[in-house]
């Protein structure tokens, strides 16, 4: 019958439009392959930096420990009045330590710089603290808490501390009785750790 219209046949896929659509699906499972692993990867190779960013750390720690050459002078306007100066002990042990009120670790040593003060007032070692960008009210607050009676004063600009390379708190120096830096300890310091600096300047 000439007047009955055939049904249309369902239009065929082309080949080539087939295998673009085969390509782009692998490519985004090889896309997404590859971000998840990355993620993994991601997280090593942070870890591998904090690591080696460690052993920096202690390296720096360790080279800062050992000190060298002559210590710079210094006039330390005191909290009590006065002035300090680290060429006027020539002959005795000067324990320069960096300190101030809002730093955590300078807090937890604190105790033992009062104990290694009252222990050395005898054998020819001063104390002197260099109170790093502080206010006057929190830093006298600091040394009535810790019960530090050996002088102290601010640094409010940071200029002696910059002379003796500190860039972070807390921070100890041990001068000999040559006036050369026996230790310099870039850190919380530990109460071996002070009495073994002292006496080995001492020596």
């Amino acid at each position: 019958m000439s007047g009955v219209r055939r049904p249309r046949r369902p239009a065929r896929i082309r080949p080539a439009r087939w295998h673009l659509g085969l390509l782009l699906w692998g490519l985004t499972l090889s896309l997404t392959a590859v971000l998840l692993a990355l993620g993994p990867a991601a997280a090593a190779l942070e870890a591998a930096r904090a690591g080696v960013g460690a052993r920096l750390d202690l390296a720096r720690r360790l080279r800062d420990a050992t000190g060298g050459g002559a210590a710079p002078d210094f006039a330390l306007p005191l909290f009590d009045g006065g002035t300090f100066r680290p060429a006027e002990h020539r002959g005795a042990v000067v324990v320069v330590n960096f300190w101030a009120s809002w730093c955590p670790p300078c807090r937890r040593e604190a105790p033992r710089f009062a104990a290694a003060a009252d222990a050395y007032r005898d054998r020819d070692v001063v104390f002197v603290g260099v109170d790093f960008q502080d206010r006057a009210g929190d830093a006298r607050d600091f040394l009535r808490e810790f019960d530090l009676r050996y002088p102290n004063g601010p640094d409010p600009e940071g200029d002696i501390a910059r002379t003796y390379g500190v860039s972070g708190l807390p921070a100890t120096v041990v001068i000999d009785r040559q006036g050369r830096i026996r230790r310099r300890w870039l850190g919380e310091i530990t109460g071996d750790q002070l009495t073994g600096f002292i006496e080995e300047a001492l020596r």
